[in-house]
């Protein structure tokens, strides 16, 4: 019940545009693991591997760490829940295009084409798991990714699993562009 009040609360403040993102510099290792941990005990429950690969020597991320374990957790547990007995989750994290490139892969019975543009609409869920959730997960994933500048998709065919993946702006922050930051900030807030 907690779970569902909190998911109908951030999806409002997503659709009102109030969603509250606090950014600092985090490790991205920190983020992954951190969801990674959450998602355990429902891993092991199916007796799934949680497999991580993290590019080394990644930067810092500028996010609102908690929301971004927020949107990572999400994946995995339907990655999860998704996935048969003895299965495997595999979350990787990499550079790509100057963006980081976050991933999470399950050996699930995939998603059908016609379902793919559907996947991140509010309370939508296919007929045959339209009680494992609320249908909302996905929406406010794609909300808080958004709403720090990223991206978010699915790759998915029948049989072969699914493939969720966002990208967020890269983190790394020079001296001389700190200031620049700074103002561009100060602009959007000027301009709400």
């Amino acid at each position: 019940m907690e779970r569902l009040i909190s998911d109908l609360l951030d999806f409002a403040k997503i659709q009102s545009g109030t969603l509250t993102i606090e950014k600092s510099f985090k490790s991205i290792s920190s983020l992954v693991l951190g969801s990674v941990e959450l998602a355990r005990h429902h891993a092991k429950q199916k007796k799934i591997h949680i497999r991580t690969e993290i590019q080394p020597n990644l930067p810092e991320l500028n996010c609102d760490g908690d929301r971004i374990i927020q949107v990572l957790s999400n994946l995995l547990s339907n990655a999860i829940k998704f996935s048969s007995e003895m299965g495997v989750v595999k979350i990787s994290v990499s550079v790509n295009d100057g963006s980081i490139f976050f991933s999470v892969k399950d050996d699930g019975p995939g998603i059908s084409e016609e379902n793919l543009p559907h996947v991140f609409c509010r309370f939508w869920q296919e007929k045959k798991t339209a009680k494992l959730g609320t249908g909302l997960g996905l929406s406010i994933a794609k909300g808080i990714v958004e709403s720090h500048g990223g991206r978010i998709g699915v790759e998915s065919q029948q049989g072969e699993g699914a493939t969720f993946y966002f990208t967020l702006p890269n983190g790394e922050v020079t001296h001389s562009d700190s200031k620049k930051n700074l103002e561009s900030e100060i602009q959007l807030e000027f301009n709400c």
